[in-house]
């Protein structure tokens, strides 16, 4: 089972996101945010390199 997909779509206005959850009753989210939020969730996911 796949969980806390996200997909990230600029936009002029922002960034739409789009989530998919495992509710029944609304199992996709489209929310649009400021460019701003976009970035305080990026640094919250961790990134790994291959040094």
């Amino acid at each position: 089972m796949l969980t806390n997909i996200m997909f990230f779509l600029p936009s002029i206005n922002g960034i739409w996101i789009v989530e998919y959850t495992d509710a029944e009753d609304r199992p996709v989210h489209v929310q649009l945010h400021p460019y701003e939020r976009w970035v305080e969730m990026l640094e919250t996911i961790p990134f790994v390199t291959g040094a």
